[in-house]
């Protein structure tokens, strides 16, 4: 594929994919507060927040990944690449296991520490231990999404 396809492939798809998330965040804003309710809602929004922050320290596992991703392209020498995967991996996986045991114990004090009121209590525990689920799959995610980078198939 000639550099100006490519050009044109990747921003297309970034646009899409930017495009996409804020629609879809969008439409599903008012589901969200009116089957939460607003307390609710801000419960979910902080998980959420939690678990993008979290995901922040990754060490730069997934700036080398690209890196050695991009740099496999050219070298072609596979040991090394296949080091930088191995150590991302495992890595990721193991940030992303402590990541979702922090989130998951935030679940158990969520009440007491954000002053979720008494009848949203339950409901937010729920709310905490998929976000927990969520920042597992999300860091470890990233891998693929670095090698996808790397490769130059997607930003």
């Amino acid at each position: 594929m000639n550099r100006k396809k490519l050009f044109i492939v990747n921003t297309g798809s970034t646009f899409l994919s930017r495009i996409g998330g804020n629609l879809l965040s969008f439409v599903t804003l008012p589901l969200f507060v009116t089957y939460y309710g607003d307390s609710l809602y801000g419960v979910f929004i902080l998980a959420v927040g939690v678990t993008v922050s979290l995901a922040l320290f990754d060490f730069c596992t997934k700036t080398a990944l690209v890196r050695y991703t991009a740099e496999y392209l050219v070298d072609k020498d596979k040991d090394r690449y296949n080091t930088a995967r191995a150590g991302s991996v495992i890595i990721s996986g193991v940030l992303g296991s402590v990541f979702a045991l922090f989130v998951f114990a935030m679940s158990f004090f969520a009440e007491t520490a954000f002053s979720i009121e008494s009848e949203n209590a339950s409901q937010a525990l729920d709310v905490f231990q998929m976000a927990a689920l969520y920042t597992l799959v999300f860091v470890v995610a990233r891998v693929a999404q670095s090698i996808l980078e790397g490769n130059q198939l997607f930003y």
